[in-house]
């Protein structure tokens, strides 16, 4: 949860693409992928309930990070 909370702050903080390829080439790549597929059905399967467009942009953003590491 922590590599995840510090990939989102550098998405959210323009930081440079290091941090994100660090990750991606981090052992623990399944499960960070699994991680984040899971957040975005929650988002997908709440976003009728929870009508947020701050909601809506982190879906987003999950999805390309999802899209680029596989």
């Amino acid at each position: 949860m922590i590599d995840l909370r510090g990939l989102s702050q550098a998405l959210a903080h323009n930081k440079p693409k290091q941090q994100v390829c660090q990750l991606r080439n981090c052992p623990r790549h399944a499960e960070l992928t699994e991680t984040i597929r899971g957040a975005i059905f929650v988002l997908e399967k709440t976003k009728s309930a929870f009508k947020s467009s701050e909601l809506a942009a982190l879906r987003m953003k999950l999805e390309r990070v999802l899209g680029k590491s596989g």
